[in-house]
């Protein structure tokens, strides 16, 4: 009786352990980034990466995944429209620019405006989405570059 009882107690703890380790190294990832392949009513089709960030080497472009992405009323479409400079302006520089000084704006985007190969986003689930085939989109950001007149 003692024999099977210490087993059942080093099992007990060898499961403990196991647990613990499991928990403490699995992945976290809240958000995906991809571009847009297919886009199917209130469904998405994204081809990217899971956005990790302890892990970089989880975002390299070897760990492409294909997801499904369900846009819900409740998700929120957001739009950062960025202003490109002028021609004039880029002469100025040399012919570069630094795109993070270049005036941005946030406002509501709605589905109509993914294209299909074209359109980049960046979307948040609020939750543990890591190895998710399928998810619902609290929020998907996107950028529309805006050209001078």
């Amino acid at each position: 009786m003692k024999k099977i009882f210490v087993a059942v107690t080093i099992f007990v703890l060898i499961l403990l352990v196991g647990v613990i380790w499991w928990w403490v190294n699995r992945v976290n990832a809240s958000e995906f980034v991809g571009k847009i392949l297919k886009v199917e009513g209130s469904q998405l089709t994204l081809e990217g990466v899971y956005l990790v960030e302890d892990r970089p080497d989880l975002m390299g472009p070897n760990n492409t995944k294909t997801v499904a992405v369900i846009i819900t009323g409740d998700t929120k479409l957001l739009k950062d429209r960025l202003h490109l400079p002028t021609i004039e302006e880029v002469e100025k520089t040399g012919g570069r620019y630094n795109p993070s000084q270049l005036k941005r704006e946030t406002v509501a985007g709605a589905v109509i405006d993914f294209k299909t190969g074209e359109t980049s986003v960046t979307v948040n689930a609020g939750r543990n989405i890591y190895g998710k085939k399928s998810f619902i989109a609290l929020e998907i950001k996107y950028i529309e570059p805006v050209y001078p007149d």
